[in-house]
């Protein structure tokens, strides 16, 4: 399975629309996770059209966006148990934060995976056997001229993740 998995893409604010770039390279792929602050339900649509599609709001989401999407999302590929949430507060440490949030809200559960965003940072670390995913941003990474986005490849026994950088 082949899942694309963005955060930060901002449209409306930070970019005008989703990059053309980014919408070819997501056009074979088996579903969509979404970190938080699209900004509108319009750019929300659009990626529910491209695939099966997980998603959380962020700080940024206005109220439509609020109203349709959790804070947290909990889905399974295969026999990896996955969790999503945006994320907050400073870059240092958020994926201490974003860990202890997630245990916080499903105590009883153990997760291979957490994607989050907010931080405009890509990155990949682990806190007791949890691998946490930050896909960037795509609407422009911290210090950077690119945005970026994940592409995660699981099969029955490995997990494959890569970050893809789109030119502002």
């Amino acid at each position: 399975m082949k899942i694309t998995v963005v955060s930060d893409s901002h449209i409306g604010q930070r970019i005008p629309a989703f990059p053309l770039d980014f919408l070819k390279r997501i056009s074979n792929i088996d579903a969509i996770v979404h970190c938080g602050d699209y900004t509108s339900m319009d750019a929300v649509k659009i990626l529910m059209e491209k695939a099966d599609f997980f998603g959380v709001y962020g700080n940024m989401d206005d109220d439509d966006v609020r109203k349709a999407l959790p804070e947290i999302e909990i889905f399974d590929v295969g026999k990896y148990s996955i969790a999503i949430t945006h994320g907050w507060g400073s870059p240092y440490s958020i994926d201490e934060r974003v860990y202890a949030f997630i245990r916080e809200n499903h105590p009883d559960k153990k997760f291979d995976l957490i994607f989050y965003g907010h931080s405009h940072i890509p990155s990949d670390t682990s806190i007791e056997g949890t691998r946490l995913l930050n896909p960037g941003a795509l609407s422009g990474n911290i210090g950077e001229k690119f945005g970026s986005f994940g592409i995660l490849s699981v099969d029955e026994d490995t997990i494959d993740w890569k970050i893809e950088k789109i030119l502002q």
